[in-house]
């Protein structure tokens, strides 16, 4: 007999668990746990052996479960991802979703990356991809998207990271969840290091910066892709007293202070910048690999 139409031609197919990761979350409450700050700028997170923790935590909780892949979600200055960024997508298994950062004050705000988790869990639930969601957050907007993955039979586990003084996760979200399982220092600490500071060595000729910023820009170029590329192209040309986004400025000065110390004079700041966005802008490198 052929097999009935609707829900009952469906078959359910080898349980599996998916990670759903704030990198706001994990970079504010990991960072503050393992090196006392919250400052981005001043964290390196190994992406390779953090997420192979996420992947054998899922593991060991339930062996019949095969591990999906990884959500990364993270703001990124009108969608333009990183070389950080870059990296993170590059890890096996770890699917790279970004919102957007906006100006606040002094600071920076995500937006959008509530959002996206929220879309992912529900769309995952029910199309029954998954049978159990990580969620390492802590935002209480998380929340509805909690309620409707458990509505079609997904298991949401709410991962925290241990408190550093106070509270960061919302006890609505808290409540919500199947399980709570929290992430400790002993944990975390070999995955996190402070960012080092660079100072030339002594003897050690100094490149030109504009040199320096071409090669940067052509390794971001590389990884960030076409549609990344077209981002930056119309965010110079709509800001060019800023042509560069924020966090991909301070993420270049980062990488060049090995070349160009850790100090760098305004005037070569300038040169690098240059270089950065003839490397990353340059058509003639399209052409070479078109």
């Amino acid at each position: 007999m052929a097999p009935i139409g609707g829900l009952f031609s469906w078959r359910p197919q080898m349980p599996q668990f998916a990670w759903f990761v704030d990198a706001g979350y994990l970079y504010a409450a990991g960072g503050n746990l393992c090196l006392g700050t919250r400052d981005r700028t001043k964290i390196e997170i190994d992406f390779g052996t953090v997420t192979k923790l996420f992947g054998e935590l899922g593991t060991h909780r339930a062996a019949s479960e095969r591990h999906l892949r990884s959500y990364w979600y993270d703001g990124a200055r009108d969608g333009i991802p990183t070389q950080t960024h870059n990296t993170i997508a590059r890890q096996p298994g770890v699917k790279l979703r970004l919102g957007r950062t906006v100006p606040r004050g002094a600071g920076i705000v995500q937006k959008g990356v509530d959002s996206l988790i929220v879309r992912d869990l529900i769309r995952l639930s029910q199309n029954r991809a998954i049978s159990t969601a990580y969620l390492l957050g802590g935002d209480e907007d998380l929340r509805q998207g909690v309620v409707e993955a458990q509505e079609v039979g997904v298991r949401v586990v709410l991962v925290g990271i241990e408190p550093f003084g106070e509270q960061n996760q919302a006890a609505t979200l808290v409540r919500e969840a199947d399980d709570v399982v929290i992430l400790g220092k002993k944990e975390l600490s070999p995955h996190f290091r402070p960012l080092a500071v660079h100072q030339p060595l002594a003897g050690q000729p100094q490149r030109p910066a504009i040199e320096v910023g071409v090669e940067l820009g052509r390794e971001w170029k590389t990884g960030a892709g076409a549609e990344a590329v077209e981002r930056l192209r119309q965010h110079r040309s709509q800001q060019p007293n800023q042509p560069i986004p924020r966090e991909i400025d301070g993420e270049l000065l980062h990488r060049a202070s090995p070349i160009l110390g850790n100090d760098i004079p305004q005037t070569v700041k300038i040169a690098l910048r240059q270089g950065f966005l003839d490397g990353a802008l340059s058509p003639e490198d399209d052409e070479a690999s078109g």
